[in-house]
């Protein structure tokens, strides 16, 4: 059974009578065992403590005190966060508290809130970290040039921006590699345009005996009938939505029904959108007709907060022009996720993504995560993209346009007197081959073994070798 986290005031009380100890100037065996005494801590803790204690120049000062704060929240997210906090033994306000914090700016540190000093992050230059990913150097690789040790390289596999910066920095490199392999085939090298041929249109180099892949056998299909009690009838069952899919799409329905189009077109888009059959949509349709859930009144929900979170709550409200409660609504929103009965609130708008960037990177061979590295988005984010018209044609059209510039310098290579290119042109369109035969391998022969006789002096047969 783990043991709670110290609150603010707890640390701030235990790294004050630390520095008084340290200030004492006794020795540090002694002040780790009074202060682990004094306030029931592991000689570790106690220890730590006073490393912290070290760099303080002076007292820390008590965590401000609570005060109420009243916010109207829908009922289903009240439900929520009163689950949320008996799941972690936590109070409702500490839940809101959390929330709250995962969505300032410095990553939850607010005036008034009290944490102990570590030690000074080196900074990292995430622009050399790309550039030399780049070139294909490894983690270690990049530690050593940046000038860091084993441990803080250990703690940057941990860090997402760094591991961002060099997954963005290999897929840079990857296209790079591809454009100068495209820039040297589109230039009449032959091997690049034979090995671009192969990469991109799937051409083959035969070396003697050709295999046929269509006299294979195909394998035989086989069908299994369980019986109506047999343990493996129904394994295959798609698995069911969970409760926040099944809010997501009782309120597209239900903003479907809303715009008043005909059902059989309210079907088909609620089909398409979330992933359904056409009765399953049709089902979430009903089910969105009698539902009352979104327009229940919201009910006023009393809260204990830090001044300076409540100063940033309302700071932030007045900023984005919303309402308080709504500012909450949406921080534990993120936070607990999507609930029965409350309308998820609108994400950010799409980020620009160029058309004509997207089509030539296409053109050269470049995948979803490289093209998202060039064009300054996540793969996820294209992934989506593609389900749009536009997008995909971009893709579609960009590729064809390179396989056809492709086979057009290998023609032209051809045309021009290329014997190399001919004869690989030839293999491909004409289905010529070149049969070498079958050729010994002396090699591949067993030595025989070596015997040696040996024969006593007056033997008859010595000597007949």
């Amino acid at each position: 059974m783990k043991r709670p986290r110290a609150s603010d005031d707890q640390k701030a009380e235990r790294l004050n009578c630390a520095r008084i100890q340290l200030r004492q100037g006794g020795p540090r065996s002694q002040a780790v065992q009074r202060l682990a005494q004094d306030y029931s801590l592991s000689p570790r803790q106690a220890y730590r403590y006073l490393e912290h204690a070290q760099h303080l120049q002076e007292p820390i000062s008590r965590g401000e005190a609570k005060l109420k704060f009243t916010v109207k929240l829908a009922p289903a997210l009240i439900r929520g966060v009163r689950k949320s906090a008996t799941k972690k033994h936590w109070s409702n306000s500490e839940v809101v508290s959390q929330a709250l914090l995962a969505q300032t700016p410095r990553g939850g540190t607010l005036p008034g809130s009290v944490s102990a000093p570590g030690h000074q992050k080196t900074p990292i230059d995430l622009d050399l970290v790309e550039n030399l990913a780049s070139i294909g150097c490894t983690l270690e690789e990049i530690g050593t040039v940046v000038g860091i040790s084993q441990r803080t390289r250990i703690g940057w596999e941990k860090d997402e921006t760094v591991r961002n910066a060099m997954k963005r920095g290999r897929s840079c490199g990857r296209v790079n590699l591809r454009r100068m392999s495209w820039n040297s085939a589109m230039g009449g090298n032959v091997r690049a345009l034979i090995r671009l041929g192969k990469q991109m249109l799937g051409q083959q180099s035969f070396e003697g005996k050709e295999k046929n892949y269509a006299e294979r056998g195909a394998p035989p299909l086989i069908i299994q009938v369980y019986g109506k009690d047999d343990p493996g009838a129904g394994k295959a069952k798609m698995p069911s939505a969970s409760a926040a899919q099944k809010a997501e799409r009782l309120n597209r329905a239900g903003t479907l029904l809303r715009q008043g189009d005909p059902p059989s077109e309210a079907v088909q888009r609620l089909a398409q959108d979330c992933s359904l059959s056409p009765r399953q949509a049709y089902r979430y349709l009903e089910q969105a007709q009698h539902r009352t859930e979104p327009g229940e009144a919201k009910l006023a929900f009393t809260l204990k907060l830090a001044p300076s979170l409540i100063q940033w709550v309302r700071t932030s409200a007045a900023k984005n022009c919303l309402a308080i409660s709504e500012v909450v609504s949406r921080a534990l929103l993120v936070q607990l996720g999507t609930l029965p009965g409350y309308t998820r609130a609108p994400g950010p708008e799409k980020a620009p993504i160029s058309l004509e960037l997207v089509e030539k990177l296409a053109s050269i061979g470049s995948t979803l995560e490289e093209i998202g590295a060039v064009v300054g988005v996540s793969e996820r984010t294209l992934i989506r993209r593609e389900k749009e018209e536009k997008f995909r044609d971009a893709i579609d059209r960009g590729r064809c346009l390179g396989r056809a510039s492709l086979r057009s310098a290998q023609w032209a290579a051809a045309v021009r007197g290329n014997v190399v290119m001919q004869i690989w042109l030839g293999k491909q369109m004409l289905g010529q081959r070149s049969f070498e035969g079958e050729k010994e391998n002396h090699a591949d022969r067993a030595v025989p073994p070596l015997i040696i006789q040996v024969f006593p002096k007056h033997d008859p047969g010595a000597g007949k070798a």
